[in-house]
């Protein structure tokens, strides 16, 4: 009897253990905010080989977004970096550079968000 109630115990304990930790689903999801933060962060940083990964890969200048590539999009970021982003929707607006950016952003799979275009007021525009 001792030992039906200890295997009982155990099962009931290796459970509860797969229910809290094994059966919950991966949360790969990347909000618009979240997107845009990491971008940011990346771009003060002058990490411009980081940033055609928070892209989507539908844009255009996909395959042309290289460190090259940003690295001129962004002139003067090393003295006027970007700022916190003001988003609505699926849209952020950045000032920075001297200019003003406005992005918009596409899922690229389920609840995960990439920067589709961007529109500069100084006249470069990702897209």
């Amino acid at each position: 009897m001792n030992k039906l109630k200890l295997t009982l115990a155990i099962a009931v304990l290796a459970i509860a253990v797969l229910a809290v930790t094994g059966c919950k689903p991966e949360d790969d999801s990347v909000s618009v905010k979240e997107r845009m933060e990491m971008f940011i962060e990346d771009a003060n940083a002058s990490d411009f080989g980081s940033l055609k990964a928070h892209t989507h890969p539908s844009a255009t200048m996909y395959n042309t977004a290289s460190t090259t590539y940003w690295d001129g999009f962004f002139p003067g970021i090393d003295t006027q970096p970007l700022g916190s982003p003001s988003i609505s929707g699926t849209t952020a607006n950045v000032s920075g550079c001297g200019m003003t950016f406005t992005f918009t952003l596409l899922e690229d799979g389920e609840d995960v968000y990439k920067i589709r275009t961007i529109d500069s007021s100084g006249g470069t525009d990702f897209n």
